[in-house]
C-alpha cells in the first residue's frame, strides 16, 4: 500500500472538511485560535477553488430548473471580486496596523488569546460592527455610491457574494477599531475574514427558509430580501452572522413567498463594465450636493440616506420613492464562441489571481502595483471627463438644468442616457 497517497488523500479530506466548516461558520476555537496577526491565515485565498466549485454548481442547479445565471452579469460580479481583493492584498496590513497600534497602546483590558471565551467574544463583537458598517454603507449616501456595486446586480447568486467595491474592506476598518481596546488583533482578523466566509453561501435562491435557524442566523432567505429593491424591503436585513441585530434594531424584513422580488438598485443601469459601474454614481452625487439652497442640505445630500431629499426625514420617505416592479434585465446576448472565449480567458485570469492571493502578493506585487497605478489614473481620467462633460452641459443649457427649483415630487424622472439618477430612489428635478 502506497502509504505516502493514503496520507496526502487523509489530508486533502481533512483540508475540505475544514474549508465546509469555515463556509458555515462551523468552526471550533481550538485550531483557529492565533497568538500573533501573522499566525492568521489569508482564509479567502484557501477557500477560493471551492467557493468557485460552488458557483459553478449553482450554476448548472439553475440552469437545470430553467433559470440559469447570465454569463456576462457573472463575469461581472467575479471580476468586481479579483479587483476588491487585489487591492486588499496589496495593501494588506495597513488598516491592520492601526488596529494593532491602538491595541498595544490603549486597550482597557487584556484579553488572553488562548481562551476560548475571547474566541467567541470576538465572534460577536465582530458580527455587532459588522452590522452597523453595512447599516451605514446603507443609510449614508457617499457609502452607498460605493457600496452600490454590490447591489447592482439583478441577479441574486453565490458570485455576487463577491461584488465588493474597492473600500470595502477599508470602510469596515473603522467601525471594527473601536474592539481594539478589548478584542485582540489575531481574534479580531480571524473573525472578519470568517464572517465575510459565511456570507457567502447565503447569495442564492436555491436554499427556502431554514426554520427556527430564521430567528437566530442571516439565512438566504432573509438576504435575498435584503437584496431586493422594493419599497418594502429597502434599508432592512443588515445582518452578517445573526439576524438578530436587524430584530433588535427594528431593520428586519421578512421574505413573503408571495412577494416577488426585484433584484438591483431601483435606477439600474445598463452596464457590465466594473471600471464604471466603479465610479459612475460620483458625478452625480457631487452634483446633488452642489445643487442644494443651504450648506446644510449639501452636508445632508452626502451624509444622509439615498433617498434623502430638503425637506425630508433622514431616510426619505415612502411615498416619495419609486414603486420598482417586475422589469426586464439588461441582458448582452454574444455567439456562443465568444461565450467559450471569456469563459477560457476568465480561467486564466482566476489561475493568475490564485496565485496571487495565495503568496499574498509575493513577487506579483512588481507586476500588479504599476498596474493598480495605472488603473487609478485611468479611473481619475474617467471621473475628469464625466466632470467636464457636466461643466459642458451647464454652460450650454443642455438636457436638465441643474439649478431647477425644486418641485413636489411627483412624477419619477431619471436621466435615461446616463441611467442614474441623483437621488437613488426619488425624483426632485425639474426638467427643462
Amino acid at each position: 500500500m502506497d502509504l505516502s497517497w493514503e496520507n496526502c488523500s487523509v489530508s486533502s479530506a481533512s483540508t475540505m472538511a475544514k474549508n465546509v466548516g469555515r463556509l458555515f461558520y462551523v468552526v471550533p476555537p481550538e485550531g483557529n485560535t492565533f497568538q500573533s496577526v501573522e499566525d492568521v491565515p489569508y482564509y479567502f485565498s484557501e477557500m477560493f477553488p471551492l467557493f468557485l466549485g460552488l458557483i459553478i454548481a449553482e450554476y448548472i442547479a439553475l440552469a437545470m430548473k430553467g433559470e440559469g445565471p447570465r454569463l456576462a452579469e457573472s463575469l461581472n460580479s467575479l471580476s468586481h471580486g479579483i479587483i476588491s481583493e487585489t487591492f486588499k492584498i496589496l495593501l494588506m496590513g495597513v488598516e491592520t496596523s492601526i488596529y494593532v497600534y491602538v491595541h498595544n497602546h490603549f486597550r482597557l483590558i487584556d484579553l488572553p488569546w488562548d481562551n476560548p471565551l475571547t474566541w467567541y467574544a470576538a465572534l460577536i463583537a465582530v458580527d455587532f460592527c459588522y452590522y452597523w458598517a453595512h447599516r451605514a454603507s446603507h443609510e449614508i449616501n457617499f457609502l452607498w455610491a460605493m457600496h452600490q456595486i454590490h447591489h447592482s446586480s439583478e441577479d441574486f447568486n453565490m458570485a455576487v457574494a463577491v461584488r465588493h467595491p474597492l473600500t470595502h474592506n477599508w470602510i469596515n476598518s473603522f467601525f471594527y477599531l473601536p474592539l481594539a481596546f478589548i478584542i485582540p488583533p489575531p481574534q479580531c482578523l480571524a473573525h472578519q475574514q470568517l464572517n465575510l466566509l459565511y456570507q457567502g453561501w447565503i447569495h442564492t435562491s436555491l436554499v427556502g427558509s431554514l426554520g427556527p435557524l430564521e430567528y437566530i442566523f442571516n439565512t438566504p432567505s432573509h438576504h435575498k430580501v435584503h437584496h431586493s429593491c422594493t419599497i418594502r424591503s429597502l434599508d432592512t436585513n443588515y445582518g452578517g452572522l445573526l439576524i438578530i441585530w436587524d430584530r433588535i434594531f427594528f431593520s428586519f424584513c421578512e421574505n413573503l413567498p408571495e412577494e416577488e422580488l426585484v433584484f438591483g438598485v431601483v435606477f439600474q443601469h445598463e452596464s457590465h463594465n466594473p471600471i464604471w459601474q466603479t465610479w459612475y454614481r460620483f458625478p452625480a452625487l457631487w452634483q446633488w450636493a452642489k445643487m442644494q439652497k443651504t450648506w446644510g442640505d449639501s452636508f445632508r445630500a452626502l451624509f444622509f440616506g439615498p433617498s434623502w431629499i430638503p425637506g425630508a426625514p433622514r431616510l426619505g420617505r415612502d411615498e416619495d420613492k419609486v414603486k420598482v416592479t417586475p422589469r426586464p434585465k439588461f441582458t448582452v446576448l454574444l455567439p456562443k464562441w465568444l461565450q467559450a472565449y471569456l469563459l477560457i480567458h476568465f480561467f486564466a485570469v482566476l489561475v493568475c489571481f490564485q496565485k496571487f492571493a495565495l503568496e499574498k502578493g509575493g513577487a506579483l506585487r512588481l507586476y500588479f502595483l504599476p498596474s493598480m497605478i495605472v488603473w487609478i489614473i485611468y479611473l481619475l481620467h474617467q471621473v475628469m471627463i464625466c466632470y467636464k462633460a457636466e461643466l459642458k452641459q451647464q454652460a450650454f443649457g443642455l438636457g436638465t438644468k441643474l439649478n431647477a427649483q425644486y418641485e413636489a415630487p411627483t412624477s419619477k424622472i431619471y436621466n435615461g442616457k446616463s441611467n442614474f439618477c441623483l437621488v437613488e430612489n426619488t425624483a426632485v428635478l425639474k426638467t427643462s
